[in-house]
C-alpha cells in the first residue's frame, strides 16, 4: 500500500512540474508575441520613413533643377 501511495505522490509531483513548465512556456510565448508585434510595427515604420526619404529626395532634385 505504501508503494502505491509513493507512486501516486511521484506522479502528482511530475504533473505539477509539467504544469509549471507549461506556464513558463505560455509566458514565453506571450512575450515573444508582443516582441513580434513591436518588431513588425518598427519594420513598417522604417519602410514608411524610407519611402518618405526617397520621395523627399526626388522633390529636392526637382526643385533644384527648376
Amino acid at each position: 500500500m505504501k508503494h502505491q501511495f509513493d507512486k501516486i505522490n511521484q506522479h502528482q509531483e511530475s504533473l505539477l512540474a509539467q504544469q509549471n513548465k507549461i506556464k513558463e512556456q505560455e509566458e514565453t510565448y506571450a512575450s515573444q508575441g508582443n516582441m513580434l508585434k513591436i518588431l513588425f510595427a518598427l519594420f513598417v515604420l522604417s519602410i514608411l520613413l524610407g519611402a518618405f526619404s526617397i520621395y523627399s529626395g526626388i522633390n529636392i532634385k526637382k526643385r533644384s533643377t527648376i
